[in-house]
């Protein structure tokens, strides 16, 4: 079972992503310009924790509102990690730390509907520097919804 958790943090990706994740949600609408409701489209990669190659994922960026009288805007992102890939890793893994714990391997039915979407929202000053933002991470597998959410506010 240790391997496998040190095998998520063996890549620079991995590392990186379980570490610096707040680094990346501070820095994450910077290097672009942006027209209010204009949706900026894509594909990106994203780590794959578990160490194989990294995610497919969809994302959208645009920005949401433009406040005058505070000097500020706020901006928007999405990204969804592709499902099969997401399906796939995630049951080779459970097959493993099943086989690594010595108990019955999971059946690929037991991962319906798996799902990761990444949503957040910064209020940035126009000075550039972030106000507050909001990182919500979502992950679906069936009836099981697990949600993770990170703030940075600066006062």
């Amino acid at each position: 079972m240790f391997a496998q958790l040190e095998k998520m943090y063996s890549t620079k990706e991995g590392i990186e992503n379980g570490a610096i994740k707040d680094i990346q949600q501070f820095h994450s609408f910077y290097g672009s310009k942006y027209k209010l409701g204009e949706v900026i489209e894509g594909k990106l990669q994203l780590a794959n924790m578990f160490g194989g190659k990294p995610f497919d994922a969809d994302f959208n960026v645009y920005l949401d509102e433009i406040n005058q009288e505070d000097n500020n805007v706020i901006l928007r992102s999405a990204q969804e990690v592709n499902k099969e890939q997401l399906t796939n890793e995630t049951f080779a893994y459970m097959v493993k730390m099943a086989e690594n714990m010595k108990v019955e391997k999971p059946e690929r039915s037991d991962l319906k509907d798996l799902k990761n979407e990444i949503l957040t929202a910064s209020r940035i000053h126009g000075s550039g520097w972030i106000v507050y933002s909001v990182k919500t991470t979502t992950v679906n597998s069936g009836d099981i919804t697990s949600i993770e959410e990170c703030e940075i506010e600066i006062k």
